[in-house]
């Protein structure tokens, strides 16, 4: 019986397929775009993963301000081909007005910035390769 459940878990994990990838990511400058609609974000990637698999990058901005005591919030995305080369990503960051919302415009100043690297292989299996998560300076042009 031992055997038997032994060999199962072998053939399942020679079954799996395993997928060599990696990846890192960083942030440049973060500028203002149509006075505070939206934010520009650079971001630096380096990737590396097998052909027909997916890539993008994806993040948030959040954005607090005292005197008012409103928080902007705002997320953007783009796919990108990753091929092991340092790459500088424009990022376009919206904000995010939904009905009956607070949400105001972003403003010059620091904002805390959340950004995900990822990659799907074809059975759309999803692969972590790097994160950033801190804060950065937003500027006018």
């Amino acid at each position: 019986m031992m055997r038997a459940i032994a060999t199962f878990w072998i053939a399942l994990l020679i079954s799996v397929p395993v997928y060599a990838q990696e990846g890192q990511i960083s942030l440049g400058k973060a500028t203002l775009v149509a006075n505070g609609v939206a934010v520009d974000v650079s971001v630096i990637v380096r990737c590396s993963v097998p052909t027909g698999f997916i890539t993008s990058v994806s993040g948030f901005l959040r954005q607090a301000f005292k005197p008012t005591k409103t928080v902007t919030f705002g997320s953007g995305s783009l796919d990108i081909v990753c091929d092991g080369t340092q790459q500088t990503i424009p990022i376009r960051v919206n904000v995010d007005i939904r009905e009956n919302s607070s949400n105001h415009l972003f403003r010059q100043g620091s904002a805390l910035a959340n950004f995900d690297l990822s990659t799907r292989d074809p059975d759309f299996n999803n692969y972590q390769l790097g994160g950033f998560s801190g804060t950065i300076d937003v500027k006018k042009k």
